[in-house]
């Protein structure tokens, strides 16, 4: 955990950064921001997963992953900051069924028919992801009102490191909750603006982002 701190001290969840995400998704960098991550387990350290404060202490040590063989590569590891890279590495290689992945990727392939796994892994590889929040959630829903301040200034701080990290020219993001975070704190992101969706999602509550330069030409 101690190199993960020196490298992303702002952030805990690593992106995924897909291996062509350099040349970008439709000749644009591409960052995809997805919302939370949900604990299903219900041990004994759930709480401290799902605290900003404590989730670090639990890195290593989730019981689901306590067995896990060793890893060749470090993205590749079996740990909690891992887990944007776990959750779309198990979806490319159809290994766990995500609903909201399909239905994003294929809106961004416009595509009306089934996805094959050649398709999931082009996309995927060609963007990178990230969720907002900084600690697992204990439910399938945004923080409530109590915690959303403090969770919220934590999100938008890492955001802003991966955005400085990563420098996409176009942001997708998911869900009205994390839209309307963005949209309350655009003046501490220099450079990032709200944009028209090319065409509207039927399914998703989606909204597009700018980083630098305006692209509301995007097609």
């Amino acid at each position: 955990m101690d190199n993960v701190k020196e490298k992303h001290a702002k952030y805990f969840f690593v992106p995924r950064v897909g291996t062509n995400y350099s040349e970008g998704f439709a000749d644009l960098e591409t960052l995809v921001v997805g919302a939370y991550h949900v604990c299903y387990c219900n041990c004994e350290y759930k709480h401290l997963c799902c605290n900003i404060n404590t989730i670090a202490s639990m890195d290593y040590k989730c019981p689901v992953y306590k067995n896990a063989l060793p890893a060749q590569k470090p993205e590749e590891e079996l740990c909690l900051h891992n887990s944007n890279i776990i959750e779309i590495n198990s979806y490319c290689d159809d290994d766990a069924r995500y609903p909201t992945y399909t239905a994003f990727t294929r809106y961004m392939l416009d595509s009306k028919q089934g996805l094959t796994t050649e398709q999931k892994n082009d996309f995927w590889e060609s963007v990178a992801f990230y969720n907002f929040y900084q600690c697992f959630s204990a439910t399938d829903s945004v923080p409530d009102a109590n915690d959303a301040k403090t969770l919220n200034n934590n999100a938008i701080k890492a955001l802003l490191q991966v955005i400085k990290d990563l420098q996409p020219k176009a942001i997708y993001v998911w869900t009205k909750a994390v839209n309307d975070v963005l949209e309350s704190h655009l003046a501490k992101i220099p450079g990032l603006r709200k944009e028209s969706l090319p065409r509207e999602h039927s399914t998703m509550d989606l909204s597009l982002f700018s980083y630098n330069y305006k692209i509301n030409t995007i097609t």
